[in-house]
């Protein structure tokens, strides 16, 4: 699960790069890989694209999202992250938590 505070810089892992040789590809240092979230409650969905900074890229993926830029709700999201900017090439899901603020409609929490 990975945590968002609401108006932050929040730096997070994942590890997309062990998938991408499902699609014949290789990690690279600074690759792009692009996200899909949908908060659980509102069924709202953000698509955006995340640069990876990570220094060991071949076994982990860090990326940085400004909370800010997309002024979630507070509450329980799911993400796709991929391997190409439509979507079709999915290398790995989980939960984000978004935390913090006072914008809390949302409060679904397992």
């Amino acid at each position: 699960m990975i945590n968002i505070t609401k108006g932050n810089s929040n730096t997070f892992i994942a590890t997309l790069s062990e998938r991408l040789v499902d699609y014949d590809l290789s990690a690279a240092s600074g690759l792009t890989y692009y996200f899909k979230i949908v908060n659980e409650l509102t069924q709202t969905e953000f698509n955006f694209s995340l640069v990876d900074s990570s220094p060991a890229y071949f076994r982990y993926n860090q990326f940085t999202l400004e909370e800010i830029d997309f002024n979630f709700t507070t509450g329980q999201y799911s993400y796709s992250g991929f391997a190409d900017s439509s979507y079709t090439q999915l290398l790995e899901t989980g939960m984000f938590i978004v935390s913090g603020g006072t914008n809390t409609t949302n409060s679904i929490y397992w």
